[in-house]
């Protein structure tokens, strides 16, 4: 503990001292918000003092500071001695004078030397989760004229040897379960309540975790259903589970796989397969209405695929309604609003938000409305939500760990995608030559009135080639010598052997009169070998 500072009442009666040459110091990052910065397009840029690592959007428990929601933002990097705070930092939304979402600092809490990884808001507003490496911190907001919060209870939470990790933490809607996934393969779901059962109690206690056994590999994400009865839960083993809660049991009703679906005119090998690796699913979101089920699946490298289920009427099957390709790059984010109209990606390289819509009356089909400039982050996106101004105005939120945060208006900051001439032109080149070779298989290359070749210059296709040798064959059975026809000598090269001008063949004397010779007889003239 730093040994107490001492003030002295008398200092400011005291002469000044002389002064010296002002030194050279290094400028820290001023904890929270240092500055603001709009852009032409109408977003706004919240540069902080620290890299943001994780966001969560809840309910306000402070009405008069933050009327509908608050975002919080959680990061650091190595505490104070480093001269990057380890932080969480609580916004409030208010609308601006031109109707835009801004975000006002509302508290700075200082983590000291623990750095802070992932956060998960409750439902009301009330409780936040966080991660410190293997442990799970909750806190509580105390109500007041201020914000504050309040430390209930740290925990390990992720069992891994050598290094433990919770990668997500999710609260279900009754908020009496949290759920924490990590790096040990191993889902923990904690059942909360209040000391004494009285819900009037301020003090709540934890019961020993329900570990849900089921991956194989690390888990990277966890959300439960809106009813709460459902959960699930993506591992790098490429699965999704879908888990079904009974009281204090769980069990598995579904599984979902990724699976890599080529959809381009040239298939990547097998080393470009070795590169991208083993899909899975990195991040999960469901419908707030419960009808949908949405997933990214994503690869170490390449685009990723945005997946829409639709859930059966007794939530228990999954079919596959929708599959959309996303930017050129792995996405690692993913955030819906609340009417589920409105569904949040973002990628992990250029930085960039891609917003689609859905589509309910038209059976849920998601279209694009448009992508962010590249590199808007200069970092990896680490969370995407949103925000809500005026009369339900739903406003795309994202943050980075370049230490900013970005607040879109969906009129101005999303833009259609160009087009792809170069895809375009090697899908016209593709499509003429598959023309051009269905068109020879068929029939060669057709010669053209008024320019140089003929139907075969440049070799016989194999259809072509077939039906010539059936007519050639046809032509040698028509060849075939009938009752009283003389039969032709042929030679190893299958060419007919010609007579000597000088034999002379008597047709009547050899045979008698057939239809074939019947020209013959009636001139009694001997043809010759050549007329014949």
């Amino acid at each position: 503990m730093n040994d107490p500072v001492e003030f002295d009442a008398d200092a400011n009666s005291r002469a000044a001292p002389e002064p010296r040459e002002k030194e050279k110091k290094k400028k820290k990052k001023i904890p929270g918000l240092n500055r603001t910065l709009p852009h032409p397009n109408g977003m706004t840029e919240y540069v902080y003092g620290f890299p943001v690592h994780g966001m969560s959007i809840g309910t306000s428990r402070y009405p008069a500071l933050s009327k509908d929601r608050i975002v919080v933002f959680v990061g650091g990097g190595g505490g104070m001695a480093s001269g990057i705070q380890n932080i969480i930092l609580v916004n409030g939304c208010t609308t601006g004078s031109d109707g835009q979402l801004e975000l006002k600092e509302l508290l700075a809490y200082d983590c000291g030397e623990d750095l802070i990884s992932t956060a998960c808001l409750s439902s009301d507003g009330q409780l936040l989760a966080c991660a410190v490496r293997g442990a799970c911190r909750l806190y509580k907001f105390v109500r007041g004229d201020v914000v504050s919060l309040q430390l209930v209870g740290q925990w390990d939470a992720d069992k891994h040897p050598s290094t433990p990790c919770i990668n997500m933490l999710d609260f279900n809607r009754s908020i009496n379960q949290l759920v924490a996934v990590g790096d040990d393969s191993v889902a923990r779901v904690y059942v909360l309540g209040r000391v004494g059962g009285s819900a009037k109690s301020k003090k709540f206690e934890v019961a020993p975790a329900i570990e849900l056994k089921g991956h194989k590999q690390s888990i990277v994400a966890a959300k439960y259903s809106p009813s709460g009865d459902l959960l699930a839960t993506s591992s790098r083993d490429g699965t999704c589970l879908i888990w079904r809660g009974n009281g204090g049991e769980f069990s598995i009703v579904t599984t979902l796989e990724a699976k890599i679906v080529h959809s381009g005119l040239f298939p990547p090998g097998e080393k470009a397969l070795r590169r991208m690796g083993k899909p899975f699913f990195n991040c999960l979101e469901w419908d707030p209405t419960g009808t949908y089920f949405y997933a990214v699946q994503a690869t170490k490298r390449g685009a990723s695929i945005l997946k829409q289920w639709r859930i059966g009427a007794k939530q228990v099957s999954f079919q596959l309604s929708s599959e959309v390709g996303l930017q050129p790059e792995p996405s690692c984010s993913l955030g819906i609003n609340e009417t589920g109209t409105m569904i949040l990606v973002g990628g992990t390289t250029t930085g960039a938000i891609q917003l689609f819509t859905c589509n309910k009356s038209g059976g849920g089909e998601l279209e694009l409305v448009g992508n962010t400039p590249k590199n808007s982050h200069s970092l990896a996106i680490t969370g995407v939500g949103f925000g809500v101004a005026g009369k339900d105005v739903s406003v795309p939120i994202s943050c980075s760990a370049d230490s900013t945060a970005l607040v879109y208006p969906v009129k101005s900051a999303f833009e259609k995608p160009p087009l792809n001439w170069t895809k375009i032109l090697v899908a016209f080149l593709f499509i003429i030559l598959s023309a051009g070779g269905v068109f020879y298989f068929l029939g060669g290359v057709p010669a053209i009135d008024g320019m140089i070749g003929t139907p075969m210059d440049i070799g016989q296709s194999p259809l072509s080639a077939k039906l010539a040798k059936a007519a050639a064959a046809k032509t040698v059975e028509d060849n075939v010598p009938q009752s009283g026809q003389i039969p032709v000598a042929e030679d190893s090269r299958n060419e007919p052997v010609e007579p000597t001008a000088t034999e002379d063949v008597d047709v009547a004397a050899s045979a008698p009169a057939t239809e074939g010779t019947a020209n013959v007889e009636e001139t009694g003239h001997k043809a010759t070998g050549d007329e014949l």
